[in-house]
């Protein structure tokens, strides 16, 4: 039984789609099919069952006569391009100009979404190479089983409109196999790779010096935490030393007082480094934080971890 709760711009972008492609009288059979009794369009911002939309898709394939596949990638591009419609169409833009740096920051699109649409349950996305080859794998995270090919529509059509690229989406792996799924994205066709030097190439001309010191850093940054490479917390603002004391405590690590949200993989120095562009969304563990402070204080803390030497 699905009992995730969703808002309504996916099933009025699949509206979208049937009626633009196959026309109103489609879509109204397919309504009925899937038992959906109600007049007008989806309202985008008032909250669904998922159960609505997964009904509406199974209809849509006896309707239509298209394999679910086909009829979720398609949705995927309709759905890119219902975003660029709907006033979203520079945050896409700035997102980064390579498919990989793209999907990177879709996380960030989705936690400003969030602050939109107060309980929203995106899907979560991280990039990687493939060790042998350098191919780039990405890992997709949802709690909506059955929805990958809509990821393989919204990558193409991404690389194609935005970036002047085609690509290819493969499944390596499903959700049975693993914990999410994840694709192999390979490039057919575009503009081609540019790179960036190296950081060893460029020349350092900042002083190592610090030019304020650590009490004034702590006062003017209240919500900071410094850590090493063994993630042991060795400087923190103030506000966060007030609120969660113990991570003043000697030895006090990362992973003893927060939990990792997203993205999904392991806390680790080596992790943060390959990831260094992400937003890390984090939650403190039972216990951790003072009484006085539970119900004040937001459970998740948004962070843009930074590397320095």
């Amino acid at each position: 039984m699905r009992d995730v709760l969703q808002y309504g711009f996916v099933n009025y972008a699949l509206e979208l789609l049937v009626v633009k492609t196959f026309g109103e009288e489609t879509w109204e059979k397919i309504k009925k099919n899937a038992e959906v009794a109600m007049e007008g369009q989806f309202l985008v911002r008032q909250i669904y069952e998922d159960e609505i939309t997964y009904n509406l898709i199974h209809a849509a394939v006896d309707v239509l006569q298209i394999p679910a596949n086909a009829i979720l990638e398609l949705f995927g591009k309709t759905f890119f391009e219902f975003c660029q419609d709907s006033g979203y169409d520079k945050i896409l833009q700035v997102l980064g100009a390579t498919p990989r740096d793209f999907l990177q920051n879709l996380d960030a699109l989705h936690d400003h979404l969030g602050t939109l649409y107060p309980g929203m349950r995106a899907p979560s996305f991280r990039c990687t190479e493939r060790p042998e080859d350098g191919a780039l794998l990405l890992h997709y995270y949802s709690d909506r089983p059955g929805l990958e090919h809509i990821v393989i529509g919204i990558v193409k059509t991404v690389a194609s409109k935005l970036h002047g690229t085609e690509v290819e989406v493969e499944i390596l792996k499903t959700k049975e196999e693993c914990d999410h799924v994840q694709f192999l994205i390979t490039e057919l066709s575009g503009p081609g790779k540019t790179s960036c030097p190296e950081a060893t190439q460029v020349q350092q001309t900042l002083s190592i010096e610090p030019k304020v010191s650590p009490a004034t850093f702590c006062r003017v940054f209240p919500f900071h935490l410094l850590f090493d490479r063994e993630l042991r917390v060795v400087q923190t603002g103030s506000t966060v030393a007030r609120v969660m004391p113990r991570v003043t405590r000697p030895g006090c690590r990362i992973t003893d007082i927060l939990d990792m949200v997203r993205p999904h993989l392991e806390l680790t120095f080596e992790n943060i480094l390959s990831h260094i562009n992400t937003v890390y969304v984090l939650k403190t563990k039972p216990g951790v934080m003072e009484a006085e402070h539970q119900d004040v204080t937001q459970e998740f803390s948004y962070l843009r971890l930074k590397y320095g030497n």
